[in-house]
């Protein structure tokens, strides 16, 4: 009879405690990027006059929110106790990959908003 906890007694690959260490380090990162761009929009009572600009500056906020879940997802308990080795790093490969690049499409979007909103035309 095969003892399905039989892998969970080796110790964790390096490379899956790598990936759980980047995915906390961009939970952190998308974290205080929120809390830095939101207390931004707030304290400085940005208001968009147009649709797109609204959109524009709340895009960033969304992405990040993407980062955060997308990060979250690399924890899966359930995958060490189904999932070999091999399986195991793929798809926290997988998961690590979707919050990285929400979180580097974040950044750039946060760039082209504040360079937005400082171009933006001021009432005289």
């Amino acid at each position: 009879m095969k003892e399905p906890l039989s892998h969970l007694n080796q110790p964790l690959h390096d490379l899956v405690k790598q990936m759980d260490q980047v995915a906390s380090t961009q939970l952190s990162i998308a974290g205080v990027l929120i809390a830095f761009y939101s207390g931004a929009i707030f304290a400085g009572k940005v208001s968009a006059g147009l649709l797109v600009n609204a959109f524009l500056y709340t895009l960033p906020l969304c992405l990040l929110l993407a980062t955060i879940v997308s990060a979250l997802r690399v924890f899966y308990p359930s995958g060490y106790l189904h999932d070999d080795d091999e399986t195991l790093i793929k798809k926290k490969q997988q998961r690590l990959q979707f919050s990285s690049t929400f979180l580097e499409i974040a950044i750039v979007i946060l760039i082209i908003a504040v360079i937005v909103y400082l171009l933006r035309p001021t009432a005289a």
